[in-house]
């Protein structure tokens, strides 16, 4: 079995994941802006670095 990384449309709109936010009371908005900011920072921690 093959197992992918979901998008975060793909997260945000997983039933399961959804129960689970519910049950915490986090709002969709919240962990969306949670999952961004991971992925900016994971892009981030990608680049090259640079030294001078």
């Amino acid at each position: 079995m093959m197992c992918t990384a979901m998008s975060i449309d793909e997260v945000l709109s997983d039933p399961l994941i959804r129960q689970v936010m519910q049950a915490d009371r986090v709002s969709l908005s919240d962990m969306q802006a949670l999952l961004q900011d991971v992925a900016r920072k994971q892009r981030e921690a990608q680049k090259p670095r640079q030294y001078n």
